[in-house]
């Protein structure tokens, strides 16, 4: 049963919540050797409390759970980050102007960092098993040609669309440095040159061509390809049609003679043309 937005807010708060709640605990107990002295559990468990609140409330402030990141992006780890660091230095700073007793006074320190690998290690668990559910399902088995920023857009625009029809299964580049790299858990299979090869392997179905203003003579040559093998060819806007700099999958397309032949059909404006005649 797939989860709503917001009970995977709660299970990522609630997760946070935890994840305090045992990394201050567990910083005392590494800090003692794993022997604390009598009676100071209570006070690491209220410690880690305290920095869950504090964590819920930063949390708030930064909408960490309220939909403004990502989950596992670069922004929400800096947003987690930067939590944890306000957290640790605060707790920190407590101690060191109270008067000195058996509560570390690093028992923040170590608990940020246990706190913080916690709570992106989940998210980073999390979201390679969406992509790796997304990369399994079935779907036309889809060729990419180009490794490029549009490529990588392109493929977690096809994982992202829960309700489309295709399987991205891999990259072509005409870049050899790029064999064996990964985009969004997508492997580069090959070159240009390989990809006769890799429709029979592979089992492909669509070719996707990723590359924005790709020459019609490439083009072509990727097209006498797939008619040869029953492959259908799709492809993205030029540059100057992509709207913000972003590819969308409405603007992917069947190829058109107008690609293969490097131009774009013009429009006339026929009543014009018959007024002024």
């Amino acid at each position: 049963m797939r989860m709503s937005w917001h009970q995977r807010r709660l299970l990522q708060a609630g997760w946070d919540v935890l994840s305090w709640i045992v990394a201050i605990p567990a910083a005392v107990w590494l800090r003692y050797d794993l022997n604390p002295p009598s009676g100071l559990e209570q006070e690491a468990f209220t410690a880690g409390a305290l920095a869950a609140l504090a964590q819920l409330v930063i949390g708030g402030l930064a909408r960490l759970y309220r939909g403004r990141y990502v989950v596992g992006s670069f922004d929400e780890v800096f947003g987690m980050v930067l939590a944890s660091l306000v957290i640790g230095t605060v707790g920190t700073v407590v101690l060191l102007i109270t008067p000195p007793g058996t509560f570390p006074r690093t028992a923040f320190v170590i608990g940020a960092g246990i706190a913080t690998t916690s709570m992106l290690g989940a998210r980073f668990i999390w979201r390679a098993l969406q992509r790796k559910v997304a990369l399994n399902r079935q779907g036309r088995r889809t060729l990419i040609y180009g490794a490029g920023d549009a490529g990588s857009q392109v493929v977690q625009l096809l994982l992202a669309d829960r309700n489309g029809d295709s399987q991205p299964i891999g990259f072509i580049d005409d870049d050899p440095s790029k064999a064996h790299l990964r985009r969004s858990g997508v492997r580069v299979l090959g070159t240009l040159h390989d990809l006769e090869a890799l429709i029979d392997k592979e089992g492909v179905q669509v070719v996707l061509v990723a590359i924005a203003g790709i020459s019609s003579d490439r083009l072509l040559a990727v097209d006498r390809v797939c008619r040869g093998h029953g492959v259908a060819l799709r492809v993205i806007p030029t540059v100057s049609e992509i709207t913000d700099g972003a590819v969308r999958l409405g603007d992917i397309s069947d190829v058109t003679e107008e690609d293969l032949m490097g131009r774009r059909l013009m429009q006339t404006d026929e009543a014009a043309i018959t007024e002024f005649i």
